[in-house]
C-alpha cells in the first residue's frame, strides 16, 4: 500500500516538473521580442506631451488639495495648541461677519 502511495506522488512530481518545463519554455520565447517599456519611461513619454486645459486645471487643483491636507494635518497633530486658537480665530471672524 504504501509503495503504490510513494509511486503516485513520484509521477504527480513527474508530470509536474514536465508541465513546468513546458511552461518555462514557452515563456523563454516571449521575452526575445521588443522590451516593454519601464515605468520611467512611460512617465516621461506622458511628460513630454502638451497638457490640455482641463488637465491642468485638475493638476492644480490636486496640488493645492494635497498641500492643505498636509498643512492642516501638521497643524492637527503636531501643534494642538494652533488648532484652538485658529477656531477660536474662525469663531471670532464668523461671528463678526453675521452679526
Amino acid at each position: 500500500m504504501m509503495v503504490g502511495v510513494i509511486m503516485h506522488f513520484t509521477e504527480k512530481s513527474t508530470q509536474c516538473s514536465a508541465e513546468q518545463s513546458r511552461l518555462l519554455t514557452e515563456n523563454e520565447g516571449q521575452e526575445n521580442g521588443p522590451p516593454s517599456a519601464t515605468f520611467t519611461e512611460r512617465i516621461n513619454s506622458i511628460a513630454k506631451e502638451p497638457l490640455t486645459p482641463l488637465t491642468q486645471i485638475l493638476l492644480i487643483l490636486i496640488l493645492v488639495l494635497l498641500l492643505s491636507t498636509s498643512v492642516g494635518l501638521n497643524i492637527y497633530i503636531f501643534y494642538p495648541g494652533l488648532t484652538h486658537v485658529i477656531r477660536s480665530l474662525l469663531v471670532y471672524l464668523l461671528a463678526r461677519n453675521t452679526g
